[in-house]
């Protein structure tokens, strides 16, 4: 990863969360920036999404990251799905023990 000087005496950013922060704010906790494309020298803003560190542990997990950027947009929503399913039935899961005790 590039690493861009964003104020003195040295202060260093990760190029792609400069730019991504310039253009929409400071990046929340538990959130990351990645490339779209695979490519990681492509800055263009298009090419940058942000996502949750834990949708991101899931794609890789799931092997959804992609060198296309449609692709990759899919396996996020493929990896939020997955999540909110795992969620959900953690939850069920959490009542039923609830209800028998």
């Amino acid at each position: 990863y590039t690493v861009v000087k964003v104020a003195e005496p040295d202060v260093w950013k990760y190029k792609h969360r400069f730019i991504w922060e310039q253009a929409h704010g400071i990046i929340p906790n538990n959130h990351v920036v990645i490339f779209a494309d695979g490519n990681k020298q492509n800055y263009d803003l298009d090419n940058l999404m942000l996502v949750e560190r834990r949708v991101l542990s899931a794609m890789n997990q799931r092997g959804l990251l992609s060198g296309d950027r449609d692709l990759t947009e899919a396996g996020v929503n493929i990896a939020k799905v997955s999540l909110a399913i795992s969620d959900r039935l953690k939850r069920r899961k959490h009542q039923r023990k609830k209800e028998e005790a």
